[in-house]
């Protein structure tokens, strides 16, 4: 911001479209196999209508933190058998942690549209087997296969029970039912990337006095619930390469494990990952999240640009 010698922040547009849609279950991915990660990557090429979402409105595809099904299965697959982006596996070579057993954290994502698919190809294309639960396998079962032998499809409640670590890619209004199927999440960390996004996207349901990710925590008992993901679009959730810089991801949770292990996971797909502490910084991170779908969808702006930081030496 004007006037300091801190980060500022950088929006940074690409110089060419890149594209991909999804349609699946806008619930569940997991994993019942410990040594998973999930991640996906899955660039638009062009904008898609208004999809269905969860909740009776509709909203433009691919909105951060507002997964939905989306797009045709065609489209997932030709998605999901896309070749990497140059560069694309030039990372780290793993998230890193070991859970209490001393094994590779396994990571499950629930949700199979544009958000989960997003992450899962990410992370496929990284090495990392990636396992999808949902309520309905059956109907992403050729996108998922389409990512080759990491992928794998099982249930919601099956890719619970086997991850360390669960990202929520599914719409905000499914958080609930999701939080409380489990009467204790054994310390799992709870990744929300969704936003409480009120009908049309025009505004967020809550928010400055608490946030979803709060909410969400009490209601997931014994989960360390942590925010990430949520704000920026699914293209650049698959791919975070921009030529003016990295973009960067906000972090924040209680558990400052926790927190560290999703710092890791956002560095392995390619962002910046920034640290911003308890949870209660998603009372912040969520409004953000609407100031990319502004700039997105309302200002024209477009989809392909990302946030990132300038800093002062």
């Amino acid at each position: 911001m004007g006037g300091t010698d801190g980060p500022g922040v950088l929006v940074q547009c690409p110089g060419r479209h890149g594209g991909a849609a999804a349609v699946a279950a806008a619930h569940g991915a997991g994993d019942d196999r410990r040594g998973l990660r999930a991640g996906a990557v899955h660039r638009q090429r062009g904008q898609r209508g208004l999809c269905a979402a969860a909740g009776g409105h509709t909203v433009p595809a691919a909105a951060p933190g507002h997964d939905q099904p989306g797009g045709g299965a065609d489209d997932l697959v030709a998605d999901a058998l896309a070749e990497p982006p140059p560069g694309a596996l030039d990372l780290p070579a793993a998230a890193g942690g070991l859970n209490p057993e001393g094994e590779p954290m396994s990571l499950s994502i629930l949700g199979a549209g544009q958000v989960g698919m997003a992450l899962g190809r990410a992370f496929t294309q990284r090495g990392e087997p990636v396992t999808f639960g949902v309520p309905e396998p059956a109907r992403p079962q050729a996108a998922v296969a389409a990512l080759g032998p990491l992928a794998r499809l099982t249930t919601v409640d099956e890719a619970v029970e086997g991850a360390d670590t669960v990202i929520l890619a599914v719409p905000y209004g499914a958080l609930p039912a999701i939080a409380q199927a489990r009467a204790d999440w054994g310390g799992r960390i709870l990744v929300d990337a969704t936003n409480p996004l009120a009908p049309g996207l025009a505004a967020l349901a809550l928010g400055t006095t608490t946030s979803g990710a709060e909410t969400l925590a009490g209601l997931a008992a014994g989960a360390r619930v942590v925010k990430a993901f949520n704000t920026t679009g699914a293209e650049n959730l698959g791919d975070a390469r921009y030529p003016g810089g990295t973009p960067f991801m906000p972090v924040c949770g209680d558990d400052a494990d926790a927190r560290r292990h999703v710092l890791g996971l956002a560095t392995r797909i390619g962002f910046e990952a920034v640290d911003l502490g308890p949870l209660k910084a998603a009372r912040w991170l969520e409004p953000f999240a609407m100031t990319w779908i502004h700039m997105a969808l309302r200002q024209g702006l477009g989809r392909r640009f990302a946030f990132g930081l300038l800093r002062r030496d």
